[in-house]
């Protein structure tokens, strides 16, 4: 029952009890914190944001800049852009927000925010699985081609495509408007002028402007559940498959390694064996095959070296040489993507350290603490860094920037 409410007294007695809502989908802020702790996350946040700024757009035009662009370059890159548009103007809109207690006075600037915020997490969490399944299908699975550069493009197309049409979902439903019930003692306020009512003390629903927050009254309050739990799912589903896939590219390399040593003993073997041979038409007999595949499938090198030609011995140091040129090259960029995969592991181990805090206390299985919560923005910063120490190209290209070299 709506009904216009004119007070022209301050004695009103009134009793306002809001609305609690269904979903929680960014619990960052609790009703109060403390002055102690609002200065700690401007101080936090500040600093986080600047570093990251710089270091995610030097992360930018590092990978931008390469010659040759691997499917690994495009997902870092948007890695990287997601990071920088997060330190650029998600984490200085949050200071603002918190210094404001959330109090904004235009609906619009309310759902921008959470927009951005809904945005930047999950789609982190959906590129990170696909950096898990291409460094899983280019180290256990190199010859099937599966992972290319336009493929990637269009990986990221969709998924930033099905996360912002979720985020515009959720977000419509933050809004600084909401619902409040009113409980209106008329005895106790006879200067009120409203519409009468029965009785001397009745309910009213009014709309009241004030913190940004979510409404689930926008919204069928079962759809609304199911939102709920699709927020928190999407980061507990990606980290268990990132976590399955980097377990399965451990073992395959571990394989690997088994299989080179092994394959060193035996060559050890056949050398020893060769040179107890009493005469050189045995070792004429021998005839090797030897397929040589490039690690991403780009080029096949097929040796074929035959030993009953005129002049064995020569053909034979020949074709060693060859072999053992394309078994440099093709163990040099196995090691690349061994390297690659390690570094893009520590950011995905990094992702889930920093947002696993704030996950617990988005279900509520611990409690609320602003400050640890806003630690998972270290995320954001620290994958620069993590390039710096680990990607040889990166830290390369670093030297050359700061030294002001021409390539």
């Amino acid at each position: 029952m709506d009904k216009l409410i004119t007070a022209t007294t301050t004695t009103t007695e009134v009793a306002v009890t809001t609305k609690s809502s269904l979903i929680d989908v960014d619990p960052a802020h609790p009703d109060k914190i403390t002055h102690t702790e609002k200065i700690i996350i401007i101080v936090m946040l500040s600093l986080l944001s600047v570093v990251g700024t710089v270091g995610n757009a030097l992360a930018i035009y590092v990978f931008a800049n390469l010659k040759q662009k691997l499917t690994s370059t495009i997902f870092i890159l948007t890695l990287a852009g997601t990071d920088f548009i997060t330190c650029l103007i998600t984490i200085p809109f949050t200071i603002t927000m918190e210094c404001i207690q959330f109090m904004v006075s235009v609906d619009l600037i309310c759902k921008v925010y959470h927009f951005l915020i809904i945005t930047t997490v999950p789609f982190s969490c959906v590129v990170i699985v696909a950096i898990a399944i291409d460094r899983y299908m280019c180290i256990c699975h190199p010859f099937h081609h599966w992972m290319t550069i336009q493929r990637a493009r269009i990986i990221i197309g969709a998924l930033a495509l099905f996360i912002f049409m979720f985020a515009g979902i959720v977000c419509l439903h933050y809004t600084i408007y909401t619902e409040v019930d009113m409980q209106l003692n008329t005895t106790a306020s006879p200067h009120l002028t409203f519409v009468p009512f029965n009785s001397t003390a009745d309910t009213v629903t009014a709309t009241n402007i004030g913190a940004c927050e979510i409404n689930p009254n926008y919204i069928d309050p079962n759809f609304f559940s199911i939102i709920r739990y699709i927020y928190p799912g999407i980061f507990l589903v990606s980290c268990i498959i990132v976590l399955v896939l980097y377990s399965l590219i451990y073992r395959s390399v571990i394989a690997q390694r088994r299989k080179k040593l092994r394959i060193k003993s035996a060559q050890c073997c056949l050398l020893w064996n060769a040179t107890s041979l009493d005469t050189q038409q045995e070792a004429a007999e021998m005839t090797q095959d030897i397929e040589l595949s490039h690690v991403n499938g780009d080029e096949r090198v097929t040796i074929r070296q035959n030993s009953t030609a005129e002049d064995p011995e020569q053909q034979n140091n020949g074709a060693v040489r060859k072999c053992s040129l394309s078994k440099a090259r093709i163990e040099r960029m196995r090691v690349a993507n061994v390297k690659t995969a390690f570094t893009l592991f520590i950011v995905t181990l990094v992702f889930i350290l920093a947002f696993l805090p704030s996950w617990l206390m988005a279900l509520k299985i611990v409690q609320m603490h602003v400050v640890v919560f806003y630690t998972h923005y270290v995320y954001n910063v620290v994958n620069p860094l993590i390039y710096a120490f680990l990607n040889q190209n990166f830290k390369t290209e670093l030297r050359r920037i700061f030294r002001c070299e021409k390539r």
